[in-house]
């Protein structure tokens, strides 16, 4: 394992949310429908995929509902998403783990961090 992205996507959401779950859920959808589709295209270039793909969580209420089976989402607005991830963890195609904020690479890009933490950051991914 290189320790290299395969892919990162940043843009602007479709919709406009209310709260950050609302966001990050969706973000967790279109992270399962790209892992998705990389599922699909691997194997036809001749790369095995076995096991279930890991995804990165850093918000615990998102966390707890699509991870955590016996947790009962509160919105109706979020059901789609909702059901979508829960449906990809029930088959095995993909484990989702909370990640700590001191330890977020995605946070390398989305936010003003200061120097020590940025450099600690960096140094996980770059070679």
């Amino acid at each position: 394992c290189n320790r290299a992205p395969i892919l990162f996507l940043s843009k602007r959401q479709n919709s406009v949310e209310t709260s950050t779950f609302g966001s990050e859920f969706t973000a967790m959808k279109q992270a399962i429908e790209l892992m998705k589709s990389l599922r699909y295209k691997l194997p036809m270039f001749g790369i095995p995929v076995n096991g279930p793909a890991n995804i990165y969580c850093d918000n615990e209420a998102v966390y707890k509902n699509v991870a955590i089976p016996s947790s009962v989402l509160s919105k109706k607005m979020h059901s789609i998403s909702y059901h979508f991830c829960r449906e990809a963890v029930a088959s095995g195609i993909a484990r989702i783990a909370k990640e700590d904020t001191t330890t977020n690479l995605a946070d390398l890009f989305t936010k003003v961090l200061p120097k020590a933490k940025r450099d600690n950051l960096l140094d996980r991914f770059m070679y």
